[in-house]
């Protein structure tokens, strides 16, 4: 009774949770174990019932403890009004690829309570999803993306230091190549530090970002970003490498043009640095190859 008290006297917003009865039942087996020898024959028998009835519901609790997905089916299932039990089943379902099944979990979910942060962004995310894989029909592809992207707004309009929505509208502009839709809700992740414990995630904003800065013709904005995602990621993904070499080129292309040399020269010194890391890392060997023979070629 000690042990459990804690969870019974304050509340909580998950109305039950099994683990919440594992100590207290070491209280209850110590009992049992106390007053066993005392029993009489008949309270034996009676006892030896209740443990195989016991037994029976282990077993029948281990099925729905199989998969993710058995647990929380059986989880909204018992508990209807709980919308976190419906978005972790449609959660569960998205991964298994039943979209269609997952967005009726979520749409529940969000029935039960409209605000809820996760349900909105989850579906807003499977309409993105659905864009991608109806890119051969331009005409459907688009109407997901704009159903998407509205979803994100909702969701950012309810909750506006969730930073994970501002984060996947921006990705949602960069891939359509609206890059300057996209600036603003990729500094507001930033700024909000989406997934603040990865830096790997971070690096991801970081690469959208300037790949944005990089499509609003923001060259300079283009190249810090770029800086910040591979320092991030020492050492990590070529694509940071490769977007800043190529965006430093461009500078340096521009630099040339209004015949500033030293500046052309600057931009492409750190170029050069990218390029040869791209070679040593064994990506897009031919480009970089190629771009380092136009650099030298240019400075000559």
């Amino acid at each position: 009774m000690i042990t459990i008290a804690p969870a019974t006297l304050v509340p909580l917003n998950v109305l039950v949770n099994e683990h919440r009865m594992y100590l207290p039942l070491v209280g209850a087996a110590v009992l049992v174990a106390r007053i066993w020898p005392s029993l009489r024959r008949g309270y034996l028998m009676g006892a030896a019932v209740l443990l195989a009835a016991l037994t029976a519901l282990t077993v029948e609790r281990n099925r729905a403890w199989h998969d993710e997905l058995s647990l929380w089916r059986d989880s909204a299932e018992k508990s209807p009004y709980m919308s976190r039990s419906h978005v972790h089943f449609g959660n569960a379902l998205r991964d298994r690829g039943r979209s269609e099944e997952a967005e009726m979990s979520y749409e529940r979910a969000l029935q039960l309570e409209p605000a809820h942060r996760s349900a909105q962004v989850n579906v807003a995310n499977l309409y993105y999803e659905r864009g991608w894989r109806a890119a051969a029909d331009s005409s459907l592809a688009r109407r997901f993306f704009l159903t998407a992207a509205a979803a994100f707004e909702r969701a950012i309009t309810a909750h506006p230091l969730f930073g994970e929505a501002y984060y996947n509208l921006g990705h949602l502009h960069v891939g359509q190549e609206n890059p300057t839709a996209a600036v603003a809700p990729l500094e507001r992740a930033l700024t909000l530090h989406i997934d603040s414990q990865s830096s790997w995630s971070r690096g991801d904003a970081l690469w959208d970002l300037g790949n944005a800065y990089a499509g609003s013709n923001r060259l300079p904005e283009a190249v810090h970003a770029y800086r910040r995602a591979r320092a991030l990621n020492a050492g990590g993904s070529p694509r940071y490498v490769r977007n800043l070499g190529e965006v430093l080129f461009a500078m340096g292309e521009r630099a040339l043009a209004v015949g500033d040399s030293s500046a052309a020269r600057r931009h492409w010194e750190e170029a050069e640095i990218c390029y040869r890391e791209l070679i040593a890392l064994g990506s897009d060997e031919q480009r970089a190859v190629y771009r380092l023979g136009q650099m030298e070629k240019r400075l000559q």
